[in-house]
């Protein structure tokens, strides 16, 4: 359970401190799994972490996983950050913006609705998941 809460981790944090697609002139290589020794992992407190006290107790956990993001760019009381850019749905799911045109990123099982009644047996974006490579391509959902 702890690995899966830290592969969470990284993803959200790998799909957050990417560029828009506009902005990216070719197309990325899979990233390899970060590797972590023994101590590191140790230092992995895992769990939720409160976002007002990211910067004195998780920034170097962030790193250490691969974040590109620092404590302010998630959390500033005083300046804009993606603390900002939460959105409540589907009563009482939370997102975060995550793009200029208004890509969410939210917890798979608010999603799952939604990518449920996108799937068709030909398609099964539960099973096999989904990956628009242009904006046309993208499957819009209503709301």
């Amino acid at each position: 359970m702890k690995y899966f809460k830290i592969y969470l981790l990284v993803a959200f944090l790998s799909i957050v401190s990417c560029k828009t697609a506009q902005e990216t002139t070719k197309v990325a290589e899979p990233e390899k799994p970060i590797a972590l020794s023994d101590a590191q992992a140790k230092e992995i407190q895992g769990g939720m972490w409160i976002p007002s006290l990211l910067e004195g107790m998780n920034e170097d956990e962030m790193k250490l996983l691969g974040s590109n993001l620092t404590a302010k760019d998630l959390w500033d009381v005083n300046n804009a950050s993606i603390k900002d850019a939460i959105a409540i749905f589907g009563g009482g799911c939370t997102s975060e913006v995550v793009s200029p045109n208004g890509l969410l990123l939210t917890n798979h099982h608010c999603g799952y609705g939604t990518i449920q009644s996108h799937s068709t047996v030909e398609h099964d974006y539960l099973k096999d998941g989904f990956w628009a490579k242009s904006y046309d391509e993208e499957i819009v959902s209503p709301g």
